[in-house]
């Protein structure tokens, strides 16, 4: 059988760039569409590459390892037990895609996918409604891993959940997390101000845009305030309650 190599490409290219786009919508994600598209053109390269590569970098560990270097591609920086998620999402998008093309193949006279295949289809079919229960009973959480990076650089903090952080950048509309201008390694530049009221009077913190934010394992839209002194960083409660 004639394999045609740009054919195998594109068509493993459009596969893989659908997976990646449906786990970021099921995990909620905003990853920058240039990463996607990197990411999916390594997985066609590799994918492709069956036909000419040694068979060993095929095998079940290798596709699982080159697997974790596409979801690092596409979705980072995030923590590790984010990057595992966008991982198994991933994973999920694959298969549930693959279903789709067997049954679409299988309607038009091909072969019918074996017993066992429909099995791990089903499975991951069950996962949705599963995750999507689980997420909704899991009990609230007081703690949530952040992530913002600015132009200076990426920073990682561990962030105390607060429903009484109201905070909002008044021209934007964005919610803002507040971190100590002290545990920042570098001194950004802060152009905003957010407004705050406290029992003892208000005033205005200076805030910034980052370029990139990820609260508990998602992308997010915020503002980020700094305030000064050893204190928590605090993330509202109401941006972790859409995770």
């Amino acid at each position: 059988m004639t394999v045609y190599a740009d054919i195998a490409f594109i068509f493993n290219f459009a596969m893989d760039l659908l997976a990646l786009k449906l786990a970021a919508k099921l995990m909620k994600w905003h990853p920058p569409s240039k990463r996607l598209w990197l990411a999916a053109t390594l997985a066609a390269l590799y994918a492709t590459g069956i036909y000419w590569l040694p068979a060993f970098l095929f095998s079940l560990p290798a596709k699982a390892c080159f697997g974790l270097l596409v979801a690092c591609l596409a979705f980072t920086p995030v923590g590790k037990g984010a990057l595992l998620r966008a991982w198994g999402f991933t994973l999920l998008a694959n298969i549930l895609l693959s279903g789709l093309a067997e049954l679409a193949f299988a309607l038009g006279g091909g072969v019918a996918p074996t017993v066992p295949f429909w099995l791990v289809w089903g499975t991951a079919v069950a996962a949705l409604p599963a995750y999507s229960l689980w997420v909704r009973l899991r009990p609230p959480r007081s703690h949530v891993p952040l992530v913002v990076t600015f132009a200076e650089g990426t920073c990682r903090f561990d962030a105390f959940v607060d429903s009484g952080c109201l905070l909002t950048h008044p021209d934007t509309g964005l919610p803002a997390v507040i971190i100590s201008q002290d545990r920042l390694p570098f001194t950004p530049q802060t152009p905003l101000r957010v407004p705050y009221t406290t029992v003892e009077g208000g005033g205005e913190l200076p805030a910034l845009l980052p370029l990139y934010a990820c609260v508990g394992g998602r992308q997010v839209h915020i503002c980020v305030a700094l305030c000064q002194g050893n204190t928590p960083t605090v993330v509202p409660a109401r941006i972790v309650a859409e995770i």
